[in-house]
């Protein structure tokens, strides 16, 4: 199964290197990762605007599409 992460840039509750670590365990494991840092972001991603928050979201469903077929 696919894994679409997006971690923020300015996230002060989880840190920018735990995504790494998630993505480096995953992608260990066998797993198709795409980790895409979203500058600006916080923790549920205050400090972006509409559009680049919308855009955080429908790359999850393009990854998916990418990695499965």
């Amino acid at each position: 199964m696919p894994h679409a992460a997006r971690h923020p840039t300015t996230a002060s509750i989880v840190p920018r290197a735990q995504g790494g670590r998630l993505t480096a365990a995953l992608r260990a494991a066998g797993v198709a990762v795409d980790f895409r840092p979203v500058p600006g972001a916080g923790h549920l991603w205050p400090g972006l605007g509409e559009a680049e928050a919308e855009r955080c979201f429908t790359t999850t469903p393009d990854c998916a599409a990418r990695c499965v077929r």
